[in-house]
């Protein structure tokens, strides 16, 4: 497909519920690029907070569109994807920020093989309330993995972050957009369809900013069991025909790497307190792995005496 003359290089998707209070860092990250070809599209989901005053004071930057009903993480991303027109896209969370220079970086890495569908950064994570930043690497260094590979490490749980992630639009145009029933793994579900058949690019340097705080989707997952009717969901819609389906044998894989995902909330210690939260997410997790048979059961245990021993994750 084609970019439309005058295109912008960059569509940059700012989704927003009850998020006015980090909005400035999220927005002011963007002009820190000193780019004038990125489309910044705020995406605010029905919030109640003063996230449509913050966007006035932005007004001559941002295209503001508010949803009149809250539609969730997927649903408002899936509404700045449709109207994205940039060459390249960009889910930049309102609480998250980016880099100065990632864009340019990013940029680079998609001009040097125009197979690669997905470009992914290192972030840095900020904990809130603990000041620093802690670097998390999605590669040890540089490189492109082929079609395959990059697909096999979708499945088995590549830790990439949002603001990290980058996608060639085009990639995108004609797809079913991200699920707004799933929760967290809206995104996770939504790369691994639109990237199948596509290369990735992986970058070491962090350029990208990751907040965790109290209320952001990573912490809010496991209420209610929230993360575990997640994967319930997709496993369910992966196994139907249609653009969703996932292969039995990939399904067993995502079964494996979902229970990995559920039992990762918890450190290396366990208290008694812990224990009770412990003990009912191991059940699920070991609900979620059976379904993907004994290796699967087997993976997740080598996960959660790794966790336990404190020893560097490996690969599927």
């Amino acid at each position: 497909m084609a970019d439309a003359p005058g295109a912008p290089t960059f569509t940059v998707v700012i989704p927003s519920y009850n998020y006015g209070r980090f909005l400035p860092g999220a927005l002011g990250s963007v002009t820190a690029q000193n780019r004038d070809d990125i489309q910044v599209l705020l995406i605010d989901d029905a919030s109640d907070d003063d996230t449509p005053q913050v966007a006035r004071r932005y007004a001559e930057m941002v295209e503001y569109i508010r949803n009149e009903k809250n539609l969730g993480a997927g649903g408002a991303w899936g509404v700045g994807i449709r109207r994205a027109r940039g060459k390249y896209l960009v889910k930049l969370d309102a609480d998250d920020e980016l880099l100065p220079g990632h864009l340019d970086a990013v940029e680079r890495a998609f001009e040097s093989d125009a197979e690669v569908g997905m470009v992914l950064a290192s972030v840095l994570a900020r904990q809130e309330g603990q000041g620093g930043l802690e670097a998390e690497y999605v590669t040890d260094a540089d490189c492109t993995l082929g079609a395959a590979e990059f697909r096999r490490k979708l499945l088995g749980c590549l830790p990439f972050r949002m603001p990290g992630s980058a996608l060639r639009r085009s990639i995108t145009v004609g797809r079913r957009g991200p699920d707004p029933a799933l929760y967290q793994i809206h995104d996770w579900e939504y790369f691994l369809r639109v990237c199948d058949g596509h290369k990735a690019a992986l970058l070491r340097k962090p350029s990208a900013v990751y907040r965790l705080h109290e209320k952001s989707i990573s912490s809010t997952a496991r209420q209610d069991n929230r993360l575990y009717k997640d994967i319930r969901r997709w496993l369910t819609v992966a196994s139907e025909p249609g653009e969703r389906y996932v292969s039995a044998a990939d399904r067993k894989i995502l079964a494996g790497s979902c229970a990995c995902l559920l039992l990762a909330g918890f450190g290396s210690r366990l208290n008694p307190m812990s224990y009770l939260r412990f003990l009912p997410v191991y059940s699920q997790a070991l609900r979620i792995a059976l379904s993907g048979g004994p290796a699967q059961v087997g993976r997740m245990h080598r996960a959660l005496f790794r966790r336990f021993a404190k020893l560097p994750e490996t690969d599927t």
